[in-house]
């Protein structure tokens, strides 16, 4: 898991943003690589997918802030297809994620447990801190986790919604 967080001059409430990443060429273990900050906190290059981290990356040095890209559950994925024109073969891996550990309860849950790490991480005790707004942006195939969240009785309403490209519960992969 990714977190950044702006804590600003003492604030005890923060906007979270939860961002669900889709599908990527790469496994599990490096997806959450090119979202890592530089050791002065600088925005890292704009690459697909990440474009999206960057930018609510921006916005943290703005108000009290914490951002969070969990892990997906990574499955590995290939599809093939044939050019009507050639004939061509082309097959194409890539891994698919999803949240189900973010469904019933599971966002609000990971949320409360991310603001008690920052809060540890100042100083603070457990609770200290509470989120002022929640936003929760998917893109690509992270579109469907947060459309899986949404259909799950979430306990608190998300201020913000971000679908960036993202494709319907149980789409197909992109071409």
């Amino acid at each position: 898991m990714f977190l950044q967080w702006n804590l600003g001059d003492g604030a005890s409430e923060l906007d979270v943003c939860v961002y669900c990443h889709g599908f990527s060429s790469q496994k599990p273990d490096r997806v959450l690589q090119a979202a890592k900050i530089g050791p002065e906190g600088g925005t890292p290059p704009l690459k697909e997918p990440d474009f999206c981290v960057a930018d609510m990356q921006q916005a943290l040095s703005r108000r009290p802030s914490l951002l969070i890209v969990p892990r997906g559950k990574g499955t590995f994925r290939q599809t093939t297809s044939i050019d009507k024109a050639t004939g061509k073969s082309t097959t194409r891996s890539y891994w698919a994620y999803h949240f189900p550990a973010l469904l019933d309860g599971g966002l609000e849950r990971l949320v409360r447990w991310c603001l008690d790490r920052v809060a540890e991480q100042a100083g603070r005790p457990a609770g200290s801190l509470r989120h002022r707004r929640l936003g929760i942006a998917g893109h690509s195939g992270g579109g469907s986790a947060v459309q899986g969240m949404l259909a799950s009785r979430l306990s608190v309403d998300p201020d913000h919604v971000f679908l960036i490209d993202a494709e319907p519960s149980g789409a197909a992969a992109p071409s």
